[in-house]
């Protein structure tokens, strides 16, 4: 059994570690230096997802859960109008953290857009189509 909710802000853990897979670990490797590493960028993300003003945050995310209630699935959007508003808290989270200073990241996104940023699932489910489980609701993709 699959459900697809709201993110909550107790799933931020889980939640980041999946974003990190779709961002791939050497982006975030970048982001985070050498000396912070994955857990330090794992850390930082956590963060971010609990938050309620970042463009990762649970309220911008919904999630595939297994019958069991665990996080196997993400998928991170929001509108293409709020990327520089929603980007704040990355880059100053990145120079408080980090001392690293991301704010002349060109934008991904523009207004009139739906910016999917992220959309992840867990590798043990991967072949199951819950990418495309994932998406239904956020598109309102009619069932097969």
């Amino acid at each position: 059994m699959l459900t697809i909710e709201q993110a909550q802000p107790s799933q931020a853990a889980d939640i980041a570690r999946l974003i990190m897979e779709a961002m791939n670990h050497d982006c975030c490797l970048y982001f985070a230096g050498e000396t912070h590493g994955l857990m330090g960028f794992h850390q930082l993300m956590t963060h971010l997802v609990g938050r309620t003003d970042s463009q990762y945050s649970y309220l911008n995310t919904l999630v595939a859960l297994d019958a069991a209630g665990k996080v196997i699935g993400i998928c991170t959007s929001y509108d293409g109008a709020e990327l520089r508003r929603l980007r704040t808290a990355f880059v100053q989270s990145c120079l408080e953290w980090f001392g690293r200073d991301f704010s002349d990241m060109d934008d991904e996104t523009a207004a009139g857009e739906l910016y999917v940023d992220s959309l992840a699932v867990d590798a043990h489910h991967r072949a199951k189509a819950l990418p495309r489980h994932c998406l239904r609701p956020l598109f309102c993709v009619p069932a097969d």
